[in-house]
């Protein structure tokens, strides 16, 4: 079905909830029944995720990590781990269990651990680093949220920074020494920088290769000869 086909069917059903669906009767059912019936399961998904941008995404909701596993049973083997910032895509779900696919991690979590709807949104503004990139030819950052404020620095378009919260179309730019400037809203696009899981191999790999340098800084018998 065309995209304009589509926003007919969203308007129509707005329009069906705004005038009230039960005082339309059994013909107003069947005609409902009619219009749905013409929405393939992928056009259905694809209404639903332009309402919601979290429709069909899950959010890791921990403090550290939750493992992931081949079946939906805290018995199974584990085949990854999502850690805090983590996000997925949705595969499948089955009573108290989620399917992800996340980075290259393709496994079932407890529901307990994954935050979905509205509760991934907010999980995601507390865990996950908002990134804006720059869309002017060249960006102010003031010190105060104000056009009053003085221009303590230009950034160049397409240039990325991490901001925080936005307040009266004002954002927060957050440097790694805790200093907070600011910059105007209407030349960026946010995004979140969501992380993804990793597979055991992954966290393995890791795991040894932080060991090693661990070693080496403390003065491994062979530290002076390595490069």
């Amino acid at each position: 079905m065309c995209k304009k086909g589509l926003s007919v069917l969203v308007l129509l059903s707005l329009w069906m909830c705004l005038t009230g669906f039960a005082s339309l009767g059994e013909e107003g059912k069947d005609t409902w029944n009619s219009m749905m019936e013409q929405l393939s399961a992928e056009e259905i998904d694809q209404l639903l995720a332009e309402e919601n941008e979290w429709y069909g995404k899950v959010m890791a909701n921990v403090e550290d990590s939750v493992t992931i596993r081949a079946e939906a049973s805290s018995d199974s083997a584990a085949v990854g781990k999502m850690f805090k910032g983590d996000a997925g895509e949705i595969l499948e779900q089955q009573e108290g269990w989620t399917r992800i696919q996340s980075g290259d991690v393709d496994g079932w979590v407890s529901d307990e651990y994954l935050a979905f709807g509205k509760d991934a949104e907010e999980r995601a503004e507390e865990d996950v680093k908002k990134i804006a990139t720059v869309t002017a030819d060249g960006l102010k950052v003031r010190d105060e949220a104000s056009t009053d404020s003085p221009v303590i620095d230009l950034i160049g378009h397409g240039e990325q920074i991490e901001v925080g919260e936005e307040e009266d179309g004002w954002l927060q730019v957050i440097y790694s020494d805790g200093e907070i400037d600011y910059v105007s809203a209407d030349y960026v696009e946010v995004s979140y920088n969501y992380g993804e899981a990793k597979t055991m191999e992954q966290i393995e790999k890791i795991y040894v290769e932080n060991a090693y340098d661990n070693w080496r800084q403390v003065g491994g018998p062979d530290a002076a000869l390595l490069p």
